[in-house]
């Protein structure tokens, strides 16, 4: 499910809740959900009433919580509550059914084009200068059709054709450009990545909401320039054309069919914690190998900063203390390190300039996955935008450092 249909759930969810001025609705509009009931039943107020009560049944667990009321004067306020929250779990579910249907009817809008009709789509979006992937277009109109024949899930939005067309198109091409024989960090690569996910080489204050709460780490990403319709497929479409992209994570699995969108986002931040777990070790080893040429097996102590090195240590001296194996200290390192070790200026003229180009280029990398990597080591919910920054950044670094 995309972003912009994840936020209409929820806003239609929080339509009930903002009827109830009670903490039990107060707590299910902080829920950082996709599935409400799934949600409510682990987390809200309510369950964890339930569960001192212990009763396995809900209704069941409400009229023990009135009787208990009746002769407890210390818990009447409970009993109270009970009872409008038995009307709440009646709106709720009847407002959850509503959702399910419109989540069913959700489905019935995509369909597979016909082979004229994605070539006359292509056709005027390759005559129309209104659209950004024209130019590029002209040059790999042949491979974008192909692309287009290849999809075997429904994708093509019927209330928006032309929209669904391009965004598919613009998917083709950035995957194309990534894969091309343009240097990771050249203008070409540099400036498509900007076009498609935005413009992220200043250093960015981070709002610490879009660290929980999906559909405000998805407006983030608008923010910074980010186009959505890229990642506005049904998830079975998104994985497909990402593989036709040639963005897709060979060691991973496409959510299957019959998943709910829970299991999907469960799956997503799965696949993304190991794509993440692999590529810094890549990035470690690079690291460490390039600066252990350049200045030798002391270039930790020569040529990282003071202050990140005294973490380092503290890490594996905690680790020790524990029974840890020893590891180099690098493997202590923080996802942040990596851009201040390699853009610290005497390590940037003497190693890395050769590789990354302009310092703000590589930072740019890094602070597109940042978000996603604290999310995936909070076991937060990986959303399909989260999963193509991932896919293009981890391949761009990974094809600049020789390794991919």
């Amino acid at each position: 499910m995309s972003s912009k249909d994840l936020k209409e759930i929820l806003e239609r969810q929080k339509a009930l809740s903002d009827q109830l001025r009670n903490p039990l609705a107060d707590r299910l509009a902080e829920l950082e959900s996709t599935n409400v009931m799934r949600a409510f039943s682990q987390q809200s107020n309510i369950a964890r009433m339930l569960e001192e009560l212990n009763k396995p049944v809900a209704f069941e667990a409400l009229e023990r919580a009135a009787e208990i009321a009746k002769s407890h004067d210390c818990i009447r306020d409970y009993g109270k509550e009970a009872e409008r929250a038995t009307q709440w779990i009646k709106d709720l579910e009847e407002q959850t059914a509503g959702t399910r249907q419109w989540l069913k009817d959700l489905e019935t809008q995509y369909r597979l084009p016909e082979l004229d009709e994605a070539t006359r789509f292509l056709r005027e979006i390759e005559n129309n200068s209104a659209f950004r992937a024209t130019q590029e277009l002209h040059k790999h109109f042949e491979q974008t059709q192909r692309a287009m024949e290849a999809m075997r899930s429904p994708w093509l939005d019927i209330n928006n054709s032309l929209r669904s067309v391009n965004a598919f198109t613009e998917l083709q091409l950035l995957g194309h450009t990534l894969h091309s024989n343009a240097p990771s960090y050249g203008d070409t690569v540099s400036n498509a990545l900007r076009i498609e996910l935005g413009d992220w080489r200043d250093q960015i204050t981070w709002p610490n909401q879009i660290f929980t709460d999906p559909v405000a780490r998805s407006d983030f990403y608008v923010e910074r320039g980010f186009n959505g319709d890229l990642a506005d497929f049904p998830p079975e479409a998104f994985e497909e054309s990402l593989t036709l992209a040639g963005l897709s994570q060979d060691s991973t699995e496409s959510p299957s069919g019959d998943a709910n969108d829970d299991e999907e986002g469960y799956q997503r931040t799965n696949d993304a914690h190991g794509q993440l777990f692999r590529f810094e070790r890549q990035v470690r080893v690079f690291i460490a190998s390039r600066m252990t040429e350049a200045y030798g097996e002391n270039w930790i102590k020569q040529q990282v900063q003071p202050d990140i090195r005294a973490k380092w240590i503290d890490k594996h001296e905690k680790a020790q203390r524990c029974g840890e194996p020893s590891l180099p200290l690098i493997a202590y390192a923080d996802f942040t390190d990596y851009v201040l070790v390699i853009t610290k200026k005497d390590n940037w003229n003497t190693v890395f300039q050769h590789y990354f180009m302009r310092p703000e280029l590589v930072r740019e990398s890094f602070q597109r996955l940042h978000p996603i990597r604290l999310c995936t080591m909070h076991a937060r919910i990986i959303t399909q935008d989260d999963e193509l920054y991932l896919r293009a950044e981890t391949l761009r670094i990974l094809k600049a450092m020789g390794l991919s």
